[in-house]
């Protein structure tokens, strides 16, 4: 499964990419939600995990508006330090399929990726962009 994770904290991917491998699944990496835009048709990940706060113009919640607007349907998963209700409806009324928040627990992406890398294969969108 391809992995599309966003997140500008080296940390938090390391633990991912980590994770990612003990299921033999790739993750590609953007800092800026710009370049995971920009590269997304190329990339055609399976999966998105994204942060909110993220170098660059564009948030998160940004990003996911425009993967839905663009056609994405796959799962975008939300994982961020920021909590509360009023974070976690922007995320929903968005379109993240999921949300979690951090500190990351490797037990929960462990069988959050096993989940999704049994529901494949997804249907592609069309062009994002």
């Amino acid at each position: 499964m391809r992995i599309l994770y966003v997140e500008d904290t080296l940390l938090n991917l390391c633990l991912i990419e980590r994770i990612a491998r003990m299921g033999n699944h790739e993750v590609i990496n953007y800092v800026y939600a710009e370049q995971a835009l920009e590269n997304f048709e190329r990339d055609q990940p399976d999966l998105v995990l994204v942060d909110l706060r993220l170098e660059g113009e564009m948030s998160g919640v940004e990003l996911i508006e425009r993967l839905r607007a663009a056609g994405y349907t796959q799962p975008i998963i939300v994982i961020t330090a920021q909590a509360g209700d009023d974070v976690m409806e922007r995320c929903q009324a968005a379109g993240c399929t999921e949300f979690y928040n951090k500190p990351l627990m490797v037990r929960e992406m462990v069988r959050l990726l096993h989940r999704y890398a049994q529901d494949k294969p997804f249907d592609h969108f069309s062009s994002v962009g």
